[in-house]
């Protein structure tokens, strides 16, 4: 069977496109990031771009007409025809790959379909096949739907997110699901005894006293104009830490408005083996996020749109299906040993019925001021997770 399968009423699959800069879902990536952060730099901004995008690209999947054009634009998905799109969701997946001594991840999809709207069959078995996805019947109604969501979830995090929603709406169709856990120690930890109070300056302006590590050796580093960045690698090297600090004349802002997909190419190219000390809070953040304004704004309004939405490769309508919600969830927690975080994203679809060089010099990176940071598989290129710290300690 061809991928996509052929939907009825889908447009023709276009061919293959220009030569880009950056992979579609590291543009996906930046430009949901400058959504969900917006001009507020004293707020801290936490999210799974890889976990968005697989959920939402199930979805995707079932689209038709003018609501697949506007989802192909938000998830920077235009002009890929079958393979080319194939080749993104083996990317975002490639990295359940990366298990190894002192690392762990994993990431999971699931469809929940109501037995009483019975979703397309090869909408399902596309879904297994491709994304790897459980499927499920599920009454929306009953008294366990809701603990069944949040057990599933619970489960594919290790309970870093015990609960991904409060309640259900009978009338759902059916519900999609992307949960990523990830657990890894620092290749060169840093020494507990070094850890001492420090001020940090949050953005709002407030000066904190603040638990900070330190450590000395070599690193991966960039210094591009305003802006200090280093990667800090877990145990096998796959997966690593990249913290992104603005210059004191600098700020949070300008080093979040110029960083864009393909900067972001670039710079990943720059960083060189440098002698060096870091100095890093610890840092834990905890947060959630309703996406469907944030999507709207990048081009897929019409799927929320009850009266316009076009979902045939789903379901054949009537009744009407769309988007109701996509709700987000992450949750990291940095400290000497090293990172564990946590991603959930659930989409609600309702009907109406039921390179390294010799270091020159000693750098120093004290981040005692709002910073970015990612998490990033260093084979595939795929961003697990992407935040701005305004206060480590919130």
């Amino acid at each position: 069977m061809r991928w996509p399968f052929p939907l009825p009423g889908a447009e023709p699959a276009a061919g293959p496109p220009d030569q880009a800069t950056a992979p579609p879902e590291i543009g996906f990536t930046f430009r949901l990031f400058h959504q969900l952060a917006g001009p507020d730099c004293s707020s801290n901004v936490l999210f799974s771009p890889c976990s968005v995008m697989l959920c939402l690209a199930m979805v995707y999947d079932g689209a038709t007409g003018e609501t697949r054009s506007g989802m192909q634009k938000a998830l920077e998905l235009s002009g890929l025809d079958s393979a080319g799109l194939a080749r993104v969701i083996t990317r975002l997946r490639s990295a359940l790959e990366a298990d190894a001594a002192g690392v762990q991840l994993r990431i999971s999809n699931s469809l929940w379909g109501n037995p009483r709207l019975p979703v397309r069959p090869e909408f399902a078995a596309r879904a297994r096949e491709v994304y790897g996805a459980e499927v499920c019947e599920i009454d929306f109604a009953a008294a366990d739907a809701v603990d069944r969501v949040n057990a599933w979830v619970r489960e594919k995090t290790a309970a870093m997110i015990p609960r991904m929603v409060d309640h259900l709406d009978p009338l759902t169709l059916m519900v999609a699901l992307n949960a990523i856990y990830f657990k890894g120690l620092w290749k060169l930890p840093f020494e507990r005894s070094l850890t001492e109070d420090r001020p940090f300056t949050t953005g709002s302006g407030q000066e904190k006293t603040l638990p900070r590590m330190r450590r000395r050796g070599r690193f991966r580093y960039y210094e591009p104009p305003g802006v200090q960045a280093v990667v800090l690698p877990y145990q096998g090297s796959r997966i690593a830490m990249y913290v992104l600090l603005p210059a004191r004349k600098s700020s949070l802002r300008k080093l979040r408005d110029q960083l864009n997909a393909d900067r972001w190419q670039i710079w990943t190219d720059q960083f060189a083996l440098r002698l060096g000390s870091v100095h890093l809070p610890r840092f834990r953040i905890n947060s959630e996020a309703q996406l469907r304004t944030a999507l709207a704004d990048l081009g897929m309004e019409r799927a929320f749109d009850r009266q316009r939405a076009e979902f045939g490769g789903i379901r054949e309508a009537p009744p009407p299906v769309w988007i109701d919600q996509v709700l987000h969830r992450a949750l990291v927690d940095v400290n000497e040993e090293g990172t564990e975080a946590a991603a959930a994203t659930i989409t609600f679809l309702r009907a109406t019925s039921l390179r390294p060089q010799s270091p020159e010099a000693e750098f120093e990176m004290i981040v005692d001021r709002p910073f970015l940071f990612l998490i990033r598989d260093e084979v595939s290129g795929n961003i697990l997770f992407l935040g701005s710290v305004a206060d480590p300690s919130a």
